[in-house]
């Protein structure tokens, strides 16, 4: 349990202040319509599939190590080991604790996350769980969909909230200081989100289909160690690319 713990810990805990940025105007093209030829992962779980977009040109070691992962069947039967409950699923281990992670780039060694302003951690974003050198493997996180009060609890805590002020202007207020671009403060209060992953974790893709699946899984109770009550697997993670006989299927949601 203790290595649970760890794992918990460095992603739920270790991320409550907001990054500095450069400014500027920034891109989200993750939450674009996918097109044709986009690759595609089904992340067949208990609860239903949650189908991610992938983003290589913007995490092309995250991406890489990810399919090399699912291909030779690495998260097949993998627990959900960790819960931040209203936020997000943490899995990639075979590893019950979630304690080990794999990698099959950078000659096995965890790998330089890729942070840039491109993507963000919006609701719905799959990133790479990272550790405090910025280090990445097999284990990532998926954001459920994410209310301003549930990002401000995770930041500053349920006890220490200013009850003078809206959620989102804490949060608007929070970024503004950061320097966050005007139009990432704008989406992320528009779509919810947690920008105080964002220079901590890599994102490398989004939901476009399943969200509700991560949804209902966040709602899970949890013990002490962020585990859930109720054992949950990842059953496999499935591989492919957008056709144009199948686009419908992930742009008309």
């Amino acid at each position: 349990m203790a290595a649970l713990l760890v794992a918990a810990v460095f992603l739920f805990a270790g991320c409550t202040r907001l990054q500095k940025m450069e400014g500027g105007e920034a891109e989200f093209k993750q939450l674009d319509p996918v097109e044709v030829g986009r690759q595609i992962a089904v992340i067949a779980t208990d609860k239903g599939d949650i189908t991610i977009a992938l983003y290589p040109e913007y995490a092309p070691n995250a991406v890489e190590n990810f399919i090399k992962l699912a291909e030779e069947g690495y998260y097949d039967d993998t627990p959900i080991f960790g819960v931040e409950p209203k936020l997000a699923l943490l899995a990639g281990s075979d590893d019950e604790s979630g304690g080990t992670g794999k990698t099959v780039i950078n000659n096995g060694k965890p790998y330089k996350n890729e942070f840039n302003q491109k993507m963000w951690h919006f609701s719905g974003t799959i990133s790479m769980a990272s550790n405090k050198k910025h280090k990445a493997d097999s284990r990532f996180f998926i954001l459920g969909t994410i209310t301003p009060e549930n990002a401000v609890n995770s930041i500053v805590g349920e006890s220490k909230k200013d009850e003078s002020q809206s959620p989102k202007d804490v949060l608007t207020n929070a970024m503004t200081e950061a320097g966050f671009p005007e139009n990432v403060i704008e989406k992320y209060n528009e779509v919810g989100g947690m920008p105080n992953f964002d220079q901590g974790h890599a994102p490398f893709g989004q939901v476009i289909k399943g969200l509700e699946v991560v949804d209902e899984i966040i709602q899970i109770p949890v013990d002490e160690n962020y585990k859930p009550t109720e054992s949950l697997k990842i059953q496999s993670v499935t591989v492919s690319k957008v056709t144009q006989e199948n686009l419908a299927e992930y742009t008309q949601q």
